[in-house]
């Protein structure tokens, strides 16, 4: 049986820190992914943690009403096999934190730009011989 540690996620550009509302959950509770596991609340929203995995919680890092720094221990989960889950998990939780980030995966990758693509073909045909050009 593995472990799994849940920090809390970047929930908002500029927020440092959450305050945990309440726990949603107890050590000893079962829980599966994406079950709703602690409310935190920022000076911008409130917002409900899911759970990252399938597992057994194990430890609760605070008390309801103390405060949490973003990447600090929230809570810890038991869970199946060894290697407990891949870091994929950790991106969907702080896509469901309200953040709206996405893996560097999901976001578009920059094309070229067609404005540099149009200069660069006029630069190309003015120093062309088939301009026409007197030489």
């Amino acid at each position: 049986m593995g472990t799994f540690e849940l920090r809390l996620p970047d929930i908002g550009e500029g927020i440092a820190e959450a305050e945990l509302v309440t726990w949603l959950v107890g050590v000893g509770d079962h829980v599966r992914v994406d079950d709703p596991v602690a409310e935190v609340m920022t000076d911008k929203a409130t917002v409900d943690l899911p759970s990252p995995v399938d597992g057994t919680v194990a430890w609760l890092a605070v008390e309801a009403g103390h405060r949490i720094a973003v990447g600090a221990p929230v809570m810890r989960f038991d869970v199946e096999g060894d290697d407990g889950p891949s870091a994929e998990p950790a991106a969907s939780v702080a896509a469901s934190a309200g953040t709206g980030a996405k893996p560097a995966s999901a976001l578009p990758q920059p094309g070229p730009d067609p404005a540099a693509a149009v200069a660069a073909a006029a630069v190309a045909a003015a120093g062309s011989p088939a301009t026409g050009a007197a030489g």
